[in-house]
């Protein structure tokens, strides 16, 4: 899979070795029962329906 901002994605093992890090923002884009159910300590939760839309016209997953 292609992303539009790689740069953004990290490794398991870093993010375990920053996870004490101020500088740091993990956010958990999945569902909500998902996130209530289980998500990485101190990650932020921002629900997939607030930024997928519709299908990305040009052939990507969404837009």
């Amino acid at each position: 899979m292609e992303y539009s901002r790689p740069d953004l994605l990290v490794e398991t093992g870093w993010l375990a070795q920053h996870l004490d890090d101020p500088s740091v923002r993990v956010v958990d884009c999945g569902f909500p029962d998902a996130y209530q159910r289980a998500h990485i300590p101190g990650a932020a939760g921002l629900p997939v329906h607030h930024y997928i839309k519709e299908p990305d016209p040009a052939g990507g997953a969404f837009g």
